[in-house]
């Protein structure tokens, strides 16, 4: 009688896990079509609009070209040929009526080379003393490996000028995004333990808590948080007192409080009906905006073979001093008119949402958010 209970304790402990992911991979999860007003692609871009930063005067600068050089398998590797895939970031302006993307030319440095650009998160920051822009950009170089990349915005030029390189072998595992906090300073995430396949896959199937959130103080790199589950975007609140971070594995946003050193002091979970990508926030009301998978199977059967097409959905979270209150569905669509959404913002009634490996997308809001 031990030995059976013992057995089953073992089995109910492996399979746990296991049953928890293929409950979170949607196989019989429905939704329903609807936009909030009209929606067409927006012109001018490339393969992919995975992240984007949207300052305040609607300025938006876009990475696309996503990809990972452990990925490079066959049907990977005949997609990029296909479409040409390359790193880029655009330039949209929300202000603009005609709705188009821009690649802006970037120049290249001793350390970064257009040719290995693999850019994924990206975070802005305004230098208020001089009045620069910077751009910081996480990069999977497939050259150089695992990188974050600062860029000058140059205005009159509307171009990037490389400027600087930051690496570190033993925190930057397998980077997501990243979220400045000053001229040399931020924050960024790992969404996987590092480069191997295998381990990634194990961090799924065994809802293992492997990932990292660490800060760069200017000198040093160092962990804040540890044994996340699957650290995704990052986005700090516009007073900067709060930081907000997508959990992959628990379908949930984690609401951190920024401590005056920089650590972060966890005040809320707040779960999803899908799985988060990167985050957002509204310049005026503080409201996160999300783009989310909502059906898990497809995503990943997305990332596999990219030409396979996945649903994407758009969330509004509300938030009253800072803490996540309730949730807007803005958007869903099937994956029709864009796959894998990965990150959405809403500017003067303008919905714009960007994807991992598809196009970009703008709408007309019509009616209150």
């Amino acid at each position: 009688m031990i030995i059976k209970i013992a057995i089953i304790t073992v089995l109910a402990v492996i399979l746990h896990p296991i049953i928890i992911f293929i409950w979170k991979l949607g196989l019989y999860t429905q939704f329903n079509k609807h936009y909030p007003g009209r929606c067409e692609r927006v012109k001018g871009i490339g393969v992919g609009s995975e992240d984007f930063h949207v300052f305040r005067d609607g300025l938006t600068f876009i990475t696309s070209g996503f990809r990972l050089r452990e990925h490079d398998h066959e049907a990977m590797l005949k997609f990029v040929e296909t479409n040409n895939v390359t790193g880029n970031i655009y330039l949209y302006d929300f202000n603009k009526q005609n709705g188009q993307a821009q690649k802006l030319s970037i120049e290249e440095s001793d350390d970064f080379k257009l040719a290995s650009f693999a850019p994924h998160g990206i975070s802005g920051w305004d230098d208020e003393t001089t009045g620069k822009r910077y751009l910081f950009v996480v990069n999977h170089d497939l050259s150089a490996g695992e990188t974050i990349d600062k860029f000058l915005y140059l205005t009159d030029k509307q171009s990037l000028k490389h400027i600087y390189r930051y690496q570190d072998n033993t925190t930057m595992l397998k980077l997501n995004d990243v979220q400045a906090t000053g001229v040399n300073t931020f924050y960024f995430t790992n969404f996987a333990p590092g480069p191997n396949k295998l381990l990634a896959l194990m961090q799924y199937l065994g809802q293992f808590r492997w990932t990292t959130v660490v800060y760069y103080d200017g000198a040093v790199f160092r962990d804040v948080l540890t044994k996340m589950p699957i650290s995704n975007g990052i986005y700090m609140s516009h007073d900067q007192s709060h930081v907000y971070i997508a959990s992959n594995l628990d379908s949930s946003i984690m609401n951190y409080k920024r401590e005056k050193n920089n650590e972060l002091t966890l005040q809320q979970v707040y779960e999803l009906n899908a799985i988060p990508d990167n985050i957002l926030i509204d310049h005026s009301t503080g409201d996160l905006y999300v783009g989310t998978h909502p059906i898990g199977y497809r995503i990943l059967n997305h990332l596999t073979y990219p030409s396979e097409r996945a649903p994407s959905m758009v969330l509004q979270l509300k938030t009253k001093d800072h803490i996540i209150t309730d949730t807007i569905e803005l958007f869903y669509d099937h994956g029709d008119l864009i796959t894998g959404s990965s990150v959405a913002y809403v500017y003067k009634n303008k919905l714009l949402v960007g994807s991992i490996m598809d196009t970009l997308v703008h709408c007309d809001i019509n009616g209150p958010q």
